[in-house]
């Protein structure tokens, strides 16, 4: 069995994919109805089940101390038709969605997101915290994008994306 630790959603659509391989529950602590994370993450390996990587790492971190571990090893998440190239690193809690695409010497960091769709076109850094939206393109070639970084969905990335900065657009401009 695999707890999925956060019933919104997001932990619903990952319990969708993992029930084809396990047996999974949900646990959710603002939801009613569900028991809390730790009680999931003490009941046996556990994925977390939300979207947005600043909720994944504090849901990771907030059972820290479970019982068990990380389900997968790392809690790292590859969804049905996601796509790597050669020489890509990646670090814990990362959820690579349907059809993404992440091309050859890519380094990706902990609790990263990427939308379905979305491509990183080789040789990118995805520092840690980042959320890439769906269908979104980052250009071949050395750009690194900053912890805590969102590019909206679509966006074409053709320049370096400071840490915290929102991106929108083609090409991608900052908007906060």
């Amino acid at each position: 069995m695999i707890s999925i630790l956060g019933a919104g959603p997001h932990g619903h659509q990952l319990a969708a994919i993992v029930r084809r391989y396990d047996h999974v529950e949900l646990y959710d602590d603002n939801l009613d109805d569900y028991e809390s994370v730790l009680a999931g993450a003490n009941t046996g390996p556990w994925l977390v089940g939300a979207a947005w990587p600043k909720v994944r790492r504090a849901i990771a971190e907030s059972v820290a101390d479970a019982k068990y571990n990380a389900a997968y090893g790392t809690g790292t998440v590859f969804y049905p038709g996601a796509h790597f190239g050669n020489d890509v690193t990646w670090g814990k809690h990362l959820h690579v969605q349907y059809n993404a695409v992440v091309s050859h010497g890519c380094r990706i960091g902990d609790y990263v997101t990427i939308c379905p769709g979305a491509v990183l076109s080789g040789e990118v850094t995805v520092e840690d915290d980042v959320f890439i939206g769906a269908n979104a393109t980052i250009i071949h070639g050395g750009l690194t994008i900053g912890r805590g970084a969102i590019i909206g969905a679509g966006a074409v990335v053709i320049n370096d994306v400071p840490p915290g900065a929102t991106v929108v657009g083609v090409p991608a401009r900052k908007i906060n």
